[in-house]
Formats: C-alpha cells, structure tokens, sequence
C-alpha cells in the first residue's frame, strides 16, 4: 500500500508531491513557499524518513527547496540529464524571468529512463519532452506524475526555452498509446485520470498540440 500527499506552494501553486510507503517518502518537486519557507513541505513529512527528491524538469517553481531540504536531511536529488543545465542557469529554469538571482548548490544525479528502485520504491521513468527538453513522466503503480507536460484539460507550455510544440505532440501521443488508467498528478492544478483527458482534454483530441 502507498499514499500520495500533496502541497501547493509558491505564487505559481506549484504542486509538490510525496509518495509514501510505509514510513518512507520520496519528495517530488519541492519549492519554497509565498512566504520563503518549507513549512508546509516540512508538515506533510513529519515522521516520515525522506528517501530522495525527484524532479521532473528543471524550472525554478520545481526546484527552489531542494538545497533546504538537502541541507537538512542529506538526500540524493535525481533529474533527467537533459535538464541539469537548467539547474543553475536562470535563463533556462526560469529565474530570471522573475528578476529572481537563484543558485543551486546541491549535488544531483542522473534519473535514468527506464525502471529506477530506490529503497523499495520501483518507478518507470519516461522522458516526455516538450515542456523542457529533460521533463520526465513519473509512473508508480496506477499512478503518474507527470510535470508540467498535462495538465487537467490542457497541457504545459511550450514557448519556454528548451520547450518544443513538436517533441509535447510526442509526449502526448505516448500516453494516448498507454492502456492503464493511471490517476494523473499534474505540476500544477487538480489531479485527472488518463481516461478523462483522453476523452475531455482537446490537446488528446486534436492530436495536436498546435
């Protein structure tokens, strides 16, 4: 058995989210708060042992509590290799488009596509570009988290750097290929299900994200 938490946090709502199993939790994309803390992070994880932090892509709403949080309980940080970069350049994750001078100082690994086990957790990774380059679909079970690449009823954006209509109009076409229903854990906004945006979202409809 597992549960899924959520927080929204920052001005842009940015949802972070917390596998749990057992007494284990895998953090995904975390950011600071509004008001420049973690606390609500720190809340949905009290007296639970952190594993690792995962993140989707690499833009600053996604990222921002990573060094907090490393700092405090020591944990690996994994993305996918085409969205290091975005780590520490502010043109690409975001920053400077708020004006903002962020630095990333943590460690991070590579979180290869494919199936990853970390501490009893078994997640497929899969590169779904379109958002960033390196934006990655999390699958665990009979669920998915799936970035800023859907959304309920619509999709991330593309016009981003590193973003590509083309490469989201791939993205999209996978999951139309899957047959599970997985339960959908967007980046920002309420959760979905596959078969309710294959039916309802029009970006699946058109086939097309133009």
């Amino acid at each position: 058995m597992f549960t899924v938490k959520k927080t929204s946090l920052n001005p842009l709502q940015t949802n972070c989210y917390f596998l749990i199993k057992e007494n284990q939790v895998i953090i995904i994309d975390p950011s600071i708060d509004t008001d420049g803390s973690i606390d609500k992070i720190l809340k949905k994880i009290e007296g639970l042992t952190p594993v690792c932090i995962l993140l989707t892509h690499g833009h600053i709403d996604h990222i921002s509590a990573v060094d907090t949080l490393v700092e405090r309980y020591n944990l690996p940080v994994y993305i996918h290799a085409k969205d290091i970069e975005y780590l520490t350049n502010n043109q690409l994750n975001g920053a400077a488009l708020m004006n903002q001078d962020f630095k990333f100082k943590s460690k991070v690994m590579v979180l290869p596509e494919g199936l990853f086990e970390i501490e009893g957790f078994s997640i497929k990774v899969v590169n779904t570009p379109g958002h960033t380059p390196g934006s990655v679909s999390l699958f665990y079970e009979n669920v998915c988290f799936s970035g800023d690449c859907i959304f309920r009823l619509t999709i991330g954006r593309t016009d981003l750097s590193g973003g590509s209509t083309k490469q989201m109009n791939q993205s999209i076409m996978y999951f139309k290929s899957l047959d599970t229903d997985y339960r959908l854990y967007p980046g920002h906004g309420d959760e979905t299900t596959l078969s309710f945006e294959k039916k309802f979202n029009p970006y699946f409809r058109e086939n097309s994200v133009n």
